[in-house]
């Protein structure tokens, strides 16, 4: 009996390396709550308003805080039929730590939120504070307050 002959030879094939790469992106989360969205305020009487704010995210996060009818850094409430204003001023607690830790608010003014770790996760409070001891045209006052966050 016979048997044909097999010759077999391995071939050489070069492969090149490829790669393939991952990347994702996880969004930022973010929560601003005001205990109040509507206050009436007293003269001389301070007016606290409780926040919580809660961000996960790698980045230190800043915050302005607007008076519409605000004049350079001076926060005010505008005379609702005429051109009469009442100043105020506000501080807050940007770091959660309760009253001792609030600071002084300007207007437009940018600040960063203290206590980050990773994010935060903070329940703090503002107070706005009007003068006594001035005497105002009589009549409704009225302001709008922004809050613009950055580095979200």
């Amino acid at each position: 009996m016979c048997f044909p002959a097999f010759n077999l030879y391995a071939a050489e094939t070069l492969l090149d390396t490829d790669y393939l790469y991952l990347n994702t992106v996880i969004p930022s989360t973010s929560e601003f709550t005001l205990a109040e969205t509507a206050a009436t305020i007293t003269l001389g009487t301070p007016y606290p308003i409780g926040y919580t704010f809660t961000h996960t995210g790698d980045q230190t996060v800043y915050l302005t805080i607007t008076s519409t009818n605000g004049l350079g850094s001076q926060m005010r409430l505008k005379h609702l039929e005429v051109n009469a204003h009442i100043p105020y001023s506000m501080t807050f607690d940007y770091d959660g730590a309760g009253p001792a830790g609030q600071s002084p608010v300007v207007n437009a003014a940018q600040a960063s939120f203290g206590g980050y770790d990773n994010g935060y996760d903070l329940q703090g409070t503002f107070v706005i504070v009007t003068p006594a001891a001035e005497i105002y045209l009589a009549g409704d006052y009225q302001d709008t307050i922004t809050f613009t966050f950055t580095g979200l």
